[in-house]
């Protein structure tokens, strides 16, 4: 398109699908590669890798910990009940009938219980998720917060107390407090 081609769309499904095919061939000796290589400090020697990389490269990464996780974090119950409290407050009566109503709506929501099994591999998810961006900024990498605040977010996502959410996620994952604040002010700025 930026060639102001006009492909069949069989092309385009051929180009995408001979594209993935290479990535996966190409993908294969570099893991290899760097599980052989990669002595590394993370039990996963792609992880070890794949942080070097990104840390040499000048990669900021934006883990989103309260986007995707956050029900699964120990701190979620109070982090929805302080969401709760501010957006009953009438201060907060700017934010649009429906949104408003959403959110208070998905704080009262009871947590869905599931099994043993699945919340342990949650659990462990969001362990290796936390060690992976603890390493990450132990390495000298720089995070960016963006808790993504959109259409589809609870209420702990709200404008302005979900940056403050995700700066304390961060923390607990074992960035310094100073790492946070870098996080959701200069270094995206950079």
């Amino acid at each position: 398109y930026a060639l102001q081609l006009s492909p069949h769309p069989l092309q385009t499904i051929f180009v995408c699908l001979a594209g993935g095919c290479l990535g996966v061939l190409f993908l294969i000796p570099l893991r290899r590669y760097f599980v052989r290589e990669m002595h590394g400090e993370f039990p996963y020697p792609e992880a070890t890798a794949i942080t070097e990389v990104l840390v040499k490269n000048g990669v900021y990464f934006n883990p989103t910990l309260t986007r995707t996780s956050i029900t699964m974090m120990s701190k979620n119950p109070q982090w929805t009940e302080e969401a709760y409290k501010y957006l009953s407050d009438p201060k907060w009566k700017f934010i649009p009938e429906g949104r408003l109503s959403f959110w208070l709506q998905e704080a009262k929501k009871p947590e869905r219980a599931v099994g043993a099994d699945l919340a342990a591999r949650r659990r462990e998810g969001i362990r290796r998720l936390q060690e992976f961006v603890r390493r990450y900024a132990e390495a000298g990498g720089k995070l960016i917060t963006g808790p993504d605040t959109g259409s589809s977010s609870g209420p702990s996502n709200f404008p302005g107390l979900s940056m403050h959410i995700e700066m304390e996620a961060l923390v607990d994952a074992g960035v310094t407090p100073m790492q946070a604040l870098l996080a959701s002010t200069k270094w995206p700025a950079e």
